[in-house]
């Protein structure tokens, strides 16, 4: 979705308040303009930040846009999730030019110099045409639908057996060809109700194609959870498939408002849906609230798991408790972001039961793990 560079004209002697960033500061705002002043900027979700960013994969002191003349610079502070400009992580100061998407953490944001005058030239009206474009590609997506669902496997730590798939959208339509481009575009035009049921259906759908099916775990948006829409969403799923075993996963900084997760919980109930936590441990989700309304399954962040295998004993001790807790609660603890043997072992040793990440497989097509079950293969830890 991002535009290349070399499609804007950058215009020289750039004044201080004409670079802007556009998009949103807090996961339930809207995008809005964001001027950026003077000869530093500091990210980060810490309220002491010059741009506070109120997200989870948000660090407390995440990046810093610096200006050196005409040039904006943008650099990462050691950040935990990363920067990155048009889908490439940084690990040096970069510049920034209009129309680049920066992402810090998982937030998008764009790029954009902003004029004194109406009329800002043949760049920006170029810039504006691309602008259309996109959008109108993304009607492609819910009408055709374009959507082609990936399947992420989840397994048994025990016993080693694939116990479900992670439904994950993708796209070949140009410029939606990931989850952050298309959803970009979908909260843009206020379609994040649409996209997100459209995702779920087709990878329903496409799911009765598997040669082997097992429960499926989809996705939510933040701008969904506690909307009728969502509910309704459901109710139509469980008409397409009565019998196949779901579960919803919500993002673990939505669980505080225990009011609207417990009417969600007895309605998944009554469509016999089960209810997942996602990306635990990368907000300030407390396990009072996990105990509250406890979900079926709670999916531990790749932030305390990636690693865990070389991290020092207070760290592996820190998520052993975590994981106690959470099986005390009755709830199933899964790690996600399992990419070595080593943390795959630890894993399984301090109690998670469920896991999945790159170490397992990435996330495929139904044609790819119908040609790995054709050949006789299994889906075991280490194969």
């Amino acid at each position: 979705m991002s535009t290349s560079p070399d499609l804007i004209s950058q215009p020289t002697g750039l004044a201080a308040n004409r670079w802007v960033l556009i998009g949103a500061t807090g996961i339930n705002e809207k995008d809005r303009e964001i001027p950026i002043t003077g000869t530093r900027v500091v990210i980060g979700r810490r309220p002491d930040q010059d741009l506070v960013i109120s997200h989870p994969t948000v660090s407390g002191c995440h990046a810093e846009i610096l200006r050196k003349g005409d040039t904006l610079l943008v650099r990462d502070l050691g950040s935990t999730n990363g920067t990155r400009v048009n889908e490439q992580r940084i690990e040096l100061p970069t510049p920034l030019h209009s129309g680049d998407r920066l992402c810090i953490g998982s937030v998008e944001m764009w790029v954009q110099v902003r004029a004194d005058q109406p009329d800002m030239g043949t760049g920006t009206m170029m810039a504006s045409s691309i602008e259309t474009s996109r959008f109108l590609g993304f009607g492609r997506l819910l009408t055709d639908p374009a959507i082609i669902p990936f399947f992420q496997p989840i397994v048994s730590l025990e016993e080693g057996d694939l116990v479900g798939y992670e439904v994950l959208a993708r796209s070949e339509l140009p410029g939606f060809e990931t989850p952050l481009k298309m959803i970009s575009v979908a909260e843009q035009m206020g379609l994040e109700h649409e996209f997100s049921d459209v995702c779920r259906v087709v990878g329903v759908q496409h799911s009765q194609k598997l040669m082997h099916p097992r429960r499926l775990y989809l996705n939510t948006h933040a701008e969904e959870v506690g909307d009728p829409e969502l509910i309704e969403s459901l109710v139509r799923l469980r008409e397409i498939v009565p019998d196949l075993d779901l579960t919803l996963e919500i993002h673990e900084a939505l669980v505080t408002n225990q009011g609207v997760m417990t009417d969600l919980r007895a309605q998944l109930n009554d469509l016999n849906i089960q209810l997942a936590y996602d990306d635990f441990g990368a907000g300030q989700t407390r396990l009072l609230d996990l105990s509250e309304v406890p979900p079926d399954t709670l999916k531990f962040d790749i932030s305390l798991v990636k690693g865990l295998s070389e991290a020092g004993p207070k760290r592996q001790q820190m998520v052993a408790t975590l994981v106690s807790m959470v099986l005390d609660f009755g709830i199933t603890p899964l790690a996600e972001g399992i990419e070595t043997r080593e943390d795959m072992e630890i894993c399984r040793e301090i109690g998670f039961e469920l896991a999945q990440g790159y170490f397992f497989e990435r996330p495929r097509s139904v044609e790819y793990f119908n040609a790995i079950s054709a050949g006789g293969t299994t889906m075991l830890p280490g194969r």
